[in-house]
């Protein structure tokens, strides 16, 4: 046992003496470099640990017989204890003042974040008030074509549901699957290619396989964060008012017309474009409405030769579109047009309807059309009456195949001083 404690004095406790010098040292390093740093406890700490370091090594000195035994390592290493009770102290304090900082900055940021979030709302919401309410078709596309978003337009100009064309290629819409598709495709790679903005006139397809003619503007739009990728956007017109109408004194127009449902409405419409310096919107809207009336009659009874109860009984049985489409493309129909003569003065408008049908007998119609029409509740038989009622003059020729309509604004100027008197 004494020689055991001979070797424990003589190594064993110099050892552990110097290991907790060594430590005492490196703690007081990292503390001065943390202190370096700007951190304000490491000071405390840095006390702490030269206080125990110098009780420490008195106490070693004073074993090793150098100088007196001071017996300071218990009170130093208390010290060292308090200034680590200091120093935490003061750590979770400032730690706690960090954290209220990064409250309120936390909720100053979220308060920020939701005002704009506010912003991002309504500006999404007008633009999407701006899209949906735009007299044209707004969509995007990828770059391969595909539709991306379509606003409703899309149903008024072409009857075809916006939901139903999202994910479908636009080169399907062509009005020409083969030239169409080339052409809507090689100006997307165009715009795509060039960083540009190209402008078109472009044959849609509609609902009834008819074509609808539309100027495209094409402008592709690159990824903030992928210039290679990004998104094509476009828009298409079908109707372009005529700026220079104002200053439009007369005009005298033909147009030959193939059996298109949706040129009576683009006829009528381009027909009436200039009677606004004439009569008021709700006397051009019920003309409009009377001559797209005459135009589809001269499509659909005079050169498809569709007879009055053949339409009766296909509106009955729901395949009114599907006997249209059949006399479309019918050898002996197809290739017939309805002539439109058009003239425009100070004083009148006037149209001449004529198609390459057999006629009818419209003396009976005008008698009992709208009396059969209401009776049986269809659409057709009435358009007559619509017109008759609209125009001041309604004429046809012998045969039934041609009918002149006028509508007089002299009259409209005497009815007009009649009533202010």
């Amino acid at each position: 046992w004494p020689e055991g404690m001979f070797y424990t004095e003589k190594y064993v406790v110099p050892i552990m003496l110097i290991s907790h010098a060594l430590g005492l040292v490196w703690g007081t390093t990292v503390s001065l470099r943390a202190l370096k740093k700007g951190v304000q406890e490491a000071r405390i700490i840095v006390i702490g640990y030269v206080v125990f370091m110098i009780t420490t090594l008195l106490d070693i000195l004073g074993y090793l017989n150098l100088t007196a035994m001071v017996g300071l390592t218990e009170e130093g290493f208390m010290a060292f204890v308090f200034c680590m009770g200091i120093a935490l102290s003061s750590a979770f304090s400032t730690a706690h003042k960090q954290k209220e900082k990064l409250v309120d900055r936390l909720r100053a940021n979220i308060g920020k974040l939701m005002q704009t979030q506010q912003v991002l709302e309504f500006s999404e919401e007008k633009y999407r008030h701006l899209v949906e309410n735009s007299a044209e078709v707004i969509f995007s596309l990828s770059t391969s074509g595909e539709i991306l978003t379509i606003n409703r337009q899309s149903q008024t100009l072409l009857g075809r549901s916006p939901r139903k064309l999202v994910g479908r290629n636009i080169t399907e819409l062509a009005a020409s699957t083969t030239i169409g598709s080339v052409l809507m495709r090689e100006k997307i790679e165009e715009v795509v290619r060039g960083r540009c903005r190209v402008s078109f006139p472009f044959d849609f397809r509609n609902i009834l396989g008819e074509p609808r003619q539309m100027n495209v503007v094409l402008q592709f739009i690159p990824d903030s964060r992928n210039q290679s990728d990004g998104t094509v956007y476009g828009r298409a017109t079908g109707y372009i008012e005529d700026s220079l109408g104002q200053y439009l004194f007369s005009e005298k127009q033909t147009y030959f017309l193939a059996n298109y449902i949706t040129l009576g409405d683009q006829m009528s419409q381009r027909l009436t474009q200039h009677l606004h310096h004439y009569i008021s919107s709700d006397e051009i809207a019920a003309i409009k409405m009377g001559l797209r009336e005459m135009i589809i009659n001269a499509m659909e009874h005079g050169n498809l030769n569709i007879t009055y109860e053949e339409k009766s009984r296909a509106t009955r049985e729901g395949t009114y579109i599907q006997l249209f489409r059949e006399r479309q493309v019918s050898e002996k129909f197809k290739d017939r047009k309805v002539k439109i003569d058009y003239v425009l003065t100070q004083s009148y408008v006037g149209f001449r309807i004529a198609d390459e049908g057999p006629g009818f007998d419209h003396r009976s119609m005008l008698r009992e059309g709208a009396t059969r029409a209401n009776e049986e509740r269809l659409s057709h038989g009435r358009g007559i009456q619509i017109a008759k009622n609209e125009f001041d003059t309604l004429k046809y020729n012998s045969k039934g195949n041609q009918v002149t309509l006028v509508k007089k604004f002299e009259l409209i100027r005497g009815r007009k001083g009649i009533d202010a008197g």
